[in-house]
């Protein structure tokens, strides 16, 4: 009796595919041309503005 394993050929098929699945969702990301910022709260603003004073 064999034990039954997947044929390497399927996987390295799968693995392609999953890179490039990868590649086309970090490629969409980067090229949209759309730049998000982020948006603070004033009090986070308020925190970061105390902690760094602090550091000075």
């Amino acid at each position: 009796m064999e034990a039954a394993t997947a044929p390497v050929e399927d996987n390295d098929v799968l693995q392609h595919a999953e890179l490039a699945a990868v590649d086309a969702l970090i490629a969409a990301e980067t090229t949209s041309g759309e730049k998000r910022r982020k948006h603070y709260s004033f009090k986070m603003k308020r925190n970061v503005l105390l902690a760094a004073e602090g550091m000075s």
